[in-house]
């Protein structure tokens, strides 16, 4: 059968390229025929998972590759991602935070992550806020950046209720409230 020829030279193309698209075009069918293939023969979407993830990891051992050639001839951006990537003298720590958040939360991980890095700004330097690892032996409790969002509310009122107003950005609890109001 054409299909049967046709979908096994797709999939050689696949396992190079990696790249449904590029496999499709190479072979001479639409991206959307690999899809339906796909979709109604569970033998050939096994294949073709194998085969993309071979593909995928070709492509990644082309691009360390590259990215090594890079390095050897001394280009800035290169030795610093590579640093940045691999040692965690360089990591930056935000990244592996980014990561968690985008776990904890896969739709808008990235939005999160900056929603809370500004609350977190908001509360800085305030002892009796137990944020980050600091202040755990302090207050015997530890809000996670991932929950910052949702303690957001219960800091502005706990500082409501201490301090007599709550905590913004143009408020600060360690000043004492006028007694006129």
């Amino acid at each position: 059968m054409i299909d049967d020829e046709v979908k096994q030279k797709f999939l050689k193309e696949l396992e190079k390229a990696g790249n449904v698209g590029v496999a499709a075009a190479r072979v001479g069918i639409h991206r959307s025929t690999f899809y339906r293939w796909k979709e109604k023969d569970e033998e050939f979407r096994k294949k073709a998972d194998e085969a993309e993830f071979i593909g995928r990891e070709n492509n990644t051992d082309i691009a360390e590759h590259a990215l090594m050639m890079n390095v050897k001839d001394r280009n800035q951006k290169a030795v610093e991602y590579q640093l940045s990537h691999n040692s965690p003298r360089y990591k930056h720590p935000m990244s592996a935070l980014l990561k968690k958040f985008e776990d904890v939360f896969p739709e808008d991980g990235f939005l999160r992550f900056r929603k809370a890095m500004a609350i977190k700004k908001k509360f800085k330097d305030k002892p009796y806020i137990p944020l980050g690892y600091t202040h755990t032996k302090e207050c015997g409790i530890e809000i996670e950046d991932t929950e910052l969002e949702e303690y957001e509310n219960y800091i502005n009122e706990w500082c409501e209720k201490i301090f007599g107003k709550k905590l913004d950005d143009n408020s600060d609890p360690d000043k004492k409230p006028d007694s006129n109001t």
